[in-house]
């Protein structure tokens, strides 16, 4: 009894109010149409259920992405602001070597690094040297 009131009580007890209120010619037939939409009501509210229930689940993993980025965006300013704060602290040109190679280790994760001094040789003679284009602009706080 407790099982048929807890699985098909609400639907016939709205399908048979129905019954009452429209009073058609076949209530039999009226009554098993009335259940098929209900089923098929039920059915699109569960899903819909579902589907917000995923969508909410998306949105909090959205959410704590964008707080994880917002950590990694903060901790990435802090290791640069640390990094041009020891370069800019370089009193010598080892100690300013020392800072870079420290910088740039750090920064790629590397194990070594090495730097090279271009020396500018002048074109052999009668030549024109050759236009060279200019570094693009740094903004304060790119990375």
């Amino acid at each position: 009894a407790k099982y048929l009131q807890e699985a098909v009580g609400p639907a016939l007890t709205a399908g048979l109010a129905s019954v009452a209120a429209v009073q058609p010619e076949d209530p039999v037939d009226y009554l098993a149409n009335w259940l098929l939409k209900y089923l098929a009501v039920e059915e699109k509210k569960a899903k819909l259920a579902e589907a917000e229930e995923r969508i909410e689940r998306e949105r909090e993993a959205a959410k704590q992405k964008a707080a994880e980025n917002d950590d990694k965006s903060a901790k990435r300013r802090r290791m640069i602001e640390e990094m041009k704060a020891a370069i800019e602290a370089s009193t010598t040109v080892d100690k300013l070597h020392n800072a870079v190679v420290n910088a740039v280790m750090e920064k790629c994760r590397a194990r070594n690094c090495y730097f090279a001094v271009l020396e500018k040789v002048p074109p052999p003679e009668g030549k024109a040297e050759p236009a060279q284009p200019e570094p693009p602009a740094v903004e304060e706080g790119a990375e």
